[in-house]
């Protein structure tokens, strides 16, 4: 058993090296084909992300194509969905990207700098339900989050919190035409606690969902929220996963207020 183990080690061994160069170029053929330039140091980790973003068109459904809007990027990890928005969009709009974890920031600005983008504003801060200093825990998750479980409760980073009103004013953004959510967990607390006169201003929201497992915690509960806040649920969807986790993709959007007939 033991030298079944160590030649299945070794084996792995072996082939890693090609597995990075294959890696290698799958992010330098989907650079190229959406004109992008993103080096392979800061990235190439994050080649599901990017590829969910530019291969399966993740938030393509329901976005503003070629319009002039506002975007927000709330989750940003490295910039991958804000240069998506940067070049769907007509010059003019404004697309801000809020990530908490500084790493993630740093490669997000220097990804936007070599692609040329300069119409994205980077905030380095978590969207929470206060303007207050938070903790980021950085441990074990794959993606991290502000949400604590067993795993990684005792590392962490403190990092600005930012209410979404908060962002709103300090941009005087009066409209999101877009809001884009990846937040880990945290997306429960965010929109349960938000404030209904800012839902009146946020016309789509196309999020990834993490179910918690605990009752109000689900996607079916976010979908419910949501529609009592005044929205039509137009997907929601579990995606496959191999670790015993329910999450998925949920797209809302706000319902229209029928216009009187003139008298």
């Amino acid at each position: 058993m033991k030298l079944m183990i160590k030649a299945s080690s070794l084996i792995s061994l072996i082939l890693q090296p090609i597995r990075r160069i294959r890696q290698k170029q799958k992010l330098a053929k989907i650079a190229q084909v959406n004109g992008l330039k993103l080096d392979a140091e800061g990235n190439l980790e994050s080649l599901f992300t990017l590829e969910e973003v530019f291969i399966q068109r993740s938030y393509a459904d329901y976005f503003p194509f070629y319009k002039k809007v506002t975007i927000l990027d709330v989750g940003a990890h490295k910039g991958y969905f804000s240069l998506f928005a940067f070049n769907n969009v007509l010059q003019g709009s404004t697309i801000i990207a809020v990530e908490p974890n500084g790493n993630n920031s740093s490669v997000l600005k220097k990804n936007l700098h070599q692609n040329q983008v300069s119409g994205v504003h980077v905030v380095h801060a978590a969207i929470h339900t206060s303007d207050e200093k938070i903790k980021l825990f950085t441990s074990e998750s794959e993606n991290h989050s502000l949400v604590v479980d067993t795993a990684n409760k005792n590392e962490f980073t403190v990092v600005q919190g930012i209410q979404l009103a908060t962002l709103m004013a300090d941009f005087q953004v009066e409209r999101v035409d877009f809001l884009k959510l990846d937040c880990e967990g945290a997306e429960y607390e965010v929109l349960y606690k938000l404030p209904k006169a800012i839902y009146e201003k946020i016309e789509v929201i196309s999020m990834e969902f993490h179910d918690l497992k605990q009752t109000g915690y689900t996607a079916l509960d976010l979908a419910d929220h949501l529609m009592q806040m005044g929205y039509e649920i137009l997907k929601l969807e579990h995606r496959a996963s191999h670790k015993n986790l329910n999450y998925g993709r949920l797209i809302a959007r706000r319902l229209k207020t029928e216009i009187p007939a003139p008298k």
